[in-house]
């Protein structure tokens, strides 16, 4: 089994990206992703109704990262 460590998270910049860890500043763009069908049509999660699941999700995410048990 492979063991990956994110601690601390790597942020990767190019001219054109910067992959980051997310975090609840990101609010905003996880629930226009996460609320979009069109988005979603191939995600098998409900969508989002509101800011909370939307930070719901974040904390999922973060929590997957604390463990070391998956990246998003």
């Amino acid at each position: 089994m492979l063991d990956f460590n994110f601690h601390p998270f790597p942020t990767i910049e190019t001219d054109r990206l910067l992959l980051r860890r997310i975090t609840n500043e990101d609010v905003n763009e996880v629930f226009e992703l996460r609320s979009n069908p069109e988005t979603m049509k191939y995600i098998p999660r409900p969508l989002v109704k509101n800011n909370e699941d939307a930070l719901a999700h974040i904390a999922m995410i973060d929590e997957k990262i604390e463990t070391n048990t998956g990246i998003n």
